[in-house]
């Protein structure tokens, strides 16, 4: 089950094979599948990201594996993910929201705040400049 607004882990699969360019049976074989067939069902949604084979798929496809990791606990185990997310006390962060952040900090602002709705909107249309046109950010 998907939290609406927000995209399904096989949608997200689907549009990252689409924008690698890569075929199916490229990427089965990377990732150790016996066939292709298996890819076929994670896209339609009737199978899940096996999680031994997040980080090959992710690797395949060129996407972050730890917003994929994120992706599918978030979809196919959301207690599990809620409890790690308790346990650790802190984001589990991908590589560019690391990025992100560490130009946040090198600013060198003493405890960085939005305080204002202004500050708030702004903040958010940089982010939006992010966003690569008609894609699924990874």
């Amino acid at each position: 089950m998907t939290v609406p607004g927000k995209i399904s882990v096989a949608q997200y699969i689907s549009e990252q094979i689409r924008l690698s360019g890569k075929m199916q049976q490229e990427i089965s074989k990377e990732v150790g599948f016996a066939t292709p067939n298996m890819i076929s069902m994670i896209r339609k949604g009737t199978a899940k990201v096996p999680l031994d084979k997040v980080t090959r798929i992710a690797k395949a496809v060129g996407i972050d594996p730890i917003h994929m990791f994120k992706l599918c606990f978030a979809e196919y185990y959301p207690d599990v993910w809620a409890d790690i997310q308790r346990v650790f006390a802190y984001p589990v962060l991908t590589s560019h929201e690391m990025d992100i952040l560490d130009l946040v900090r090198s600013a060198n602002v003493d405890n960085p705040k939005v305080r204002t709705d202004e500050e708030r909107q702004r903040i958010r249309a940089v982010i939006e400049t992010l966003k690569p046109d008609n894609a699924v950010n990874d």
